[in-house]
């Protein structure tokens, strides 16, 4: 399979006061493994795992510590933002709560226009209309606030907005967590379906395990900010070798 991703000994910290002194804590320490092209690689962990950090580090939206992320080939660890620039649109992510990551005084249609470069206005809205209604967004509902819609369809914009730079990697950091059941499975379902349309890859974040085991090809365990086992889906749920993975399992959380 062709390798999108490798992270070689990355590392995040962060300095903690205290009235009496100072001390570092990695948030992730350490962190060795590849993404390929086309899958859905899972993180799965307890809350303060560290596994928003890693995704965010990946795309450097926070900046490591140390350690290598190489994107198709190309080391980007240190690549000045005019240079990362151009790779930028290459990766997306998808907050958990997605109320607070779109814009309240932004319509629908124009959240998603932002993104769209290489067109004029009247074919920024067509492509905005054309990937609101791939997610099940109606284009009578162009001029609607955030506010006006419900969680499931917020969530829906988010994946429009994030699809509007024609990414080839999505960052899903717990993108159904603050959903109903019922709809949680709506959206997983658009995953799978736009995965397959447009050929993406994702990191998909969670702590659900039942989400992680329907829709994850591969799954890396988080624990105290490391990774502590790492493989096909299926293999760890039936045969988990460490002693941690054994009891995130067990405890079905």
């Amino acid at each position: 399979m062709e390798k999108l991703w490798k992270v070689e000994n990355l590392s995040k910290s962060y300095e903690i006061k205290s009235e009496f002194k100072r001390e570092k804590i990695y948030a992730i320490e350490n962190i060795n493994l590849e993404i390929y092209k086309g899958e859905i690689f899972g993180l799965i962990g307890e809350s303060g795992s560290g596994k928003t950090t890693f995704g965010k580090v990946l795309i450097r939206l926070i900046e490591p510590d140390d350690g290598k992320i190489i994107f198709k080939n190309t080391e980007i660890t240190n690549l000045k933002e005019n240079i990362l620039r151009k790779y930028r649109k290459k990766f997306q992510i998808i907050f958990q709560d997605p109320y607070k990551s779109l814009n309240p005084r932004l319509y629908c249609g124009y959240i998603v226009m932002e993104g769209i470069q290489g067109k004029n206005r009247n074919e920024k809205m067509e492509k905005a209309i054309e990937l609101l209604n791939l997610v099940g967004i109606k284009k009578e509902r162009f001029y609607d606030y955030p506010h006006q819609f419900s969680g499931g369809e917020r969530q829906r914009i988010a994946i429009a907005r994030a699809l509007s730079t024609e990414p080839e990697f999505i960052v899903c950091d717990e993108p159904t967590s603050n959903l109903d059941v019922s709809i949680q499975g709506q959206i997983l379902n658009l995953f799978i379906d736009l995965k397959e349309k447009f050929n993406l890859t994702y990191l998909f974040i969670t702590h659900n395990i039942k989400i992680v085991r329907f829709i994850a090809d591969r799954l890396a365990i988080m624990y105290k900010g490391k990774i502590v086992e790492i493989g096909k889906t299926e293999e760890i749920f039936e045969n988990p070798k460490h002693p941690y993975t054994q009891k995130l399992l067990e405890s079905r959380i």
